[in-house]
């Protein structure tokens, strides 16, 4: 299960326990994109990514132009299914747009690494 979290979206700070595809679908709405799957001549499936109508009329940069390697994000399954699924967990750990995708135990690890920090750095009010 996945966890889709950002600290730009306030009306979804954390939703948790999604399917892969669920997950996917929520970060490409969150980070205003539109994206497609696609064959390429050698067979290959490529993600396709450009912005949602919204992010456009915002002026937002296109999100291939971010400078990361797109060409990365491609699968030589040749199920269509578990390609487009190969191509979705190259995201797992990335942010894109500030939208972050993370399994859902990575996700726990990350809120307890943190809660840990927090109590380690706040001074006590003990005493005083």
């Amino acid at each position: 299960m996945y966890t889709v979290f950002s600290d730009v979206h306030e009306l979804y700070p954390a939703a948790r326990g999604m399917r892969l595809i669920e997950a996917w679908t929520l970060t490409m709405a969150l980070a205003g994109c539109d994206y497609a799957f696609e064959r390429d001549g050698g067979g290959i499936m490529r993600l396709l990514l450009w912005n949602n109508a919204e992010a456009a009329m915002e002026g937002m940069t296109e999100p291939m132009n971010d400078g990361r390697d797109w060409s990365t994000y491609h699968s030589n399954f040749p199920d269509n299914a578990l390609a487009r699924a190969a191509i979705m967990r190259c995201f797992v750990g990335r942010e894109l747009r500030g939208v972050c995708l993370l399994t859902d135990e990575r996700y726990r690890a990350e809120e307890v690494r943190v809660a840990k920090l927090e109590e380690e750095f706040t001074p006590s009010l003990q005493g005083h």
